[in-house]
């Protein structure tokens, strides 16, 4: 549930 978390930050943190 973390790994899942801690994505969708890495994926925001990307795109803006």
């Amino acid at each position: 549930m973390a790994a899942l978390v801690t994505s969708q930050l890495a994926t925001s943190g990307t795109v803006l």
